[in-house]
């Protein structure tokens, strides 16, 4: 099997410790260079690291003609910040993997990890499902479910997240070593929802809301998110970018007459 895998620098080095010699090429997002950059430093990716260009950069078709000239299996996508459109998936000769942070159908979309906190949700997930040209919606291979605790926060939640989808990455890659076919559950299309990237301003406290959503809100968007904010009786911003648990947040609210 040949393999190209999509991803950042949180992701990225965990997939070919998964992968091996098997993957011909990683991909990192031109949105987010600062992940080219930390993943310079690994010599065993020199050679396979590339970019993906913008769709309007003169540099798109090369970057097609280089997926194509490896023959991938499979495309995998692990915590990837730009849309693998047609032209690109059509040229994995098997189909294009993503590994979502939330469960599906009912957490598709952008920043999936923090807004399952703004919700105050329960319970989170990994899914891997195979790509298709829209967001999130194709067949389901794996989905596990977890816990999501009081003392949760967007940073620790990932983790654990990701361990997850490390693990599906594993049981997938085994499968397939031994010729086997991965299963395939359409999604429930009348439980599906979509999620929105998120906003610097989607951060700014409203003290309108209960001390619960707002715990949730700060929990969502700790380091290294901007963190939630708002600004006190001098009109100085204040920035909340670690974990307060509700009591800190009743005694802001005190504190500033909010």
């Amino acid at each position: 099997m040949n393999y190209v895998v999509f991803g950042d620098e949180s992701t990225i080095p965990k997939m070919v410790d998964v992968l091996g010699s098997s993957i011909k090429l990683v991909v990192c997002a031109s949105n987010r260079p600062q992940a080219l950059s930390k993943l310079k430093d690994y010599s065993q990716l020199r050679k396979k690291l590339h970019l993906q260009p913008r769709k309007d950069s003169a540099s798109y078709s090369t970057f097609l003609s280089e997926l194509e000239a490896h023959k991938p299996d499979y495309f995998f996508c692990f915590s990837y910040s730009m849309i693998l459109c047609k032209q690109i998936l059509r040229i994995a000769r098997r189909g294009a993997i993503n590994f979502h942070g939330g469960l599906l159908p009912e957490y598709r979309g952008a920043n999936v990890i923090n807004w399952v906190l703004v919700e105050g949700a329960k319970e989170t997930g990994m899914t891997s499902h195979y790509m298709t040209a829209g967001i999130d919606d194709g067949d389901i291979i794996f989905q596990e479910r977890i816990s999501i605790s009081e003392e949760d926060t967007a940073k620790t939640l990932k983790k654990k997240v990701d361990a997850i989808g490390f693990d599906m990455l594993r049981r997938i890659k085994n499968l397939l070593d031994r010729g086997k076919e991965l299963p395939r559950t359409p999604q429930d299309e009348s439980k599906s929802r979509y999620f929105r990237r998120r906003q610097p301003e989607d951060g700014v406290i409203d003290w309108r809301k209960s001390d619960e959503e707002i715990f949730n809100l700060v929990r969502a968007l700790v380091n290294p998110w901007p963190g939630a904010f708002y600004f006190d009786r001098n009109g100085e911003k204040v920035i909340l970018n670690s974990y307060h648990s509700i009591e800190e947040i009743r005694k802001i609210r005190k504190v500033n007459g909010f």
